[in-house]
């Protein structure tokens, strides 16, 4: 959809058709950002808002630990810890009710076992835990009754206002 809603390419925005004081003219008033559209940028920038904020509190072993047991060395970037707890947020927002179970599989992954076939193996769930309590305590998730946790009001206005900082950017 392009930014009237006629077909086009989208960045799954709102917008709304409003009439100009120049009666031949139209211009768009932005309704809502949301965060549905999966980009790296979009984790990344959420990232940069947490760390900047300090609200996060990174464990002692985040540069010894590997994320899971079918890895062979701990993760390369500084601050994986960070794009993965905007990941999470991220994956919260979209579907909610996830829990450390299907983290554990979401960022689970093939362990190559030499020369016996390869089987699928689930991530750390120290680590998913560790984050999930850490977005409880910035208010950004709380738990939901009927299972794993949901994305609070407070915590979707921050998520959509990141939204609308990284598309306004593009």
């Amino acid at each position: 959809m392009d930014l009237a809603g006629n077909g086009g390419p989208s960045h799954c925005l709102r917008f709304t058709l409003r009439r100009h004081r120049n009666p031949n003219r139209w211009h768009y008033i932005n309704d809502s950002f949301r965060i549905k559209n999966p980009n790296e940028e979009g984790d990344r920038a959420l990232y940069r808002e947490a760390s900047t904020d300090g609200e996060i509190e990174l464990p002692p072993w985040t540069d010894i630990v590997k994320t899971g047991t079918f890895k062979e060395l701990a993760p390369y970037d500084p601050d994986w810890y960070y794009i993965r707890a905007a990941s999470m947020a991220r994956k919260i927002y979209l579907r909610g009710g996830l829990g450390v179970g299907a983290f554990r599989r979401i960022y689970g992954g093939s362990k190559r076992n030499g020369s016996r076939p390869p089987h699928f193996c689930k991530s750390s769930g120290s680590i998913a835990r560790h984050i999930l309590q850490q977005l409880q305590n910035m208010n950004i998730i709380d738990i939901d009754p009927r299972g794993g946790r949901k994305i609070t009001s407070s915590g979707q206005r921050d998520l959509d206002q990141v939204a609308g900082r990284i598309v306004v950017a593009l």
